[in-house]
């Protein structure tokens, strides 16, 4: 339907101009949307995971590790 009235309103060529004209800002939202679809499908698994599940678990242990090591890190350069 809105194809149809910008395509009669002033023609094909003037419309097809103004696309020409709008690429980047067109390429942005394209980009932006496709961003959105990809952060949508990663929250829905997030959804899914039970929270005692293997995955979810392993990031614990990962950011659990992760937080020793650079403490341990922080310890040994404050040491004189």
């Amino acid at each position: 339907m809105s194809a149809a009235l910008a395509i009669g309103y002033n023609g094909l060529s003037p419309l097809w101009q103004e696309l020409l004209v709008a690429r980047g800002v067109i390429f942005w939202l394209m980009l932006g949307g496709f961003v959105w679809v990809i952060g949508d499908l990663f929250q829905q698994y997030a959804a899914k995971v039970p929270r005692n599940s293997a995955v979810h678990s392993s990031f614990e242990f990962e950011s659990a590790l992760g937080t020793a090591v650079g403490n341990l890190r922080l310890w040994r350069t404050a040491q004189p």
